[in-house]
């Protein structure tokens, strides 16, 4: 019983909580090993940023509807063949502004435990079994409000990301105008460093529900 009136009056005093096992363990089992695999790939990614500077270009792709109705269900594909890839130029021009300023991943921080105050009977040398309830009971005086959206809706005039791999990109669009704006596609095409392409050719393909014969268009 002196032991439990002395941990009441202990409230507000400063306490040392060391880190438990399984936070020591999941430091040396898990996250310093996912670190050193992510500065091996973070070093590749650089040797490879760097040899694709002076190995790729940029393609800007320009398209209209020139009939008299609009085009319906349309679907614009580029794909990349022999050893070319395509990646968004933007994504492209960042890799090329990051290599300058590049800094390896830093290290997971070594479980320390932590100094914490006594400040609630929870802290108060309360038994493990009656901690045990209030876990317990806990989620069931904690309420979650319920977030109720629409997704934006689409606008059917505009072309939308479809699919997407370093070698084919798809774009949709519900209703291409005719007569109206101009669509444009930029393309960054890598070449593979050390690498002789001889018939490296980029395609594309541009179907819709409502015209008759499909439009397909080689780059090289």
């Amino acid at each position: 019983m002196p032991t439990q009136v002395h941990k009441l009056f202990a409230a507000g005093e400063p306490y040392y909580v060391p880190p438990t096992p399984a936070e020591i363990e999941k430091y040396q089992t898990v996250e310093y090993p996912e670190w050193l695999d992510k500065i091996k790939l973070h070093i590749n990614t650089i040797i490879n940023n760097t040899r694709y500077i002076s190995c790729h270009c940029n393609i800007s792709i320009h398209i209209d509807n020139i009939g008299r109705i609009p085009a319906e269900n349309v679907l614009v594909k580029f794909e990349a063949s022999d050893g070319f890839r395509l990646i968004r130029t933007k994504d492209a021009d960042a890799q090329i502004d990051n290599l300058n300023k590049t800094k390896l991943p830093s290290p997971p921080a070594a479980p320390k435990g932590s100094w914490t105050l006594r400040t609630s009977l929870y802290d108060l040398g309360l038994p493990q079994s009656i901690k045990a309830i209030i876990e317990s009971q806990r989620d069931k005086f904690i309420s979650t409000p319920h977030i109720f959206f629409n997704p934006p809706k689409r606008d059917k005039n505009s072309f939308y990301w479809k699919e997407e791999d370093n070698t084919l990109w798809i774009f949709e669009c519900d209703e291409f105008r005719h007569k109206a704006r101009v669509e444009t596609f930029d393309l960054t095409v890598l070449v593979p460093p050390m690498r002789t392409i001889s018939n490296g050719i980029i395609k594309c393909f541009i179907t819709a529900k409502n015209m008759p014969d499909n439009h397909i268009k080689g780059y090289r």
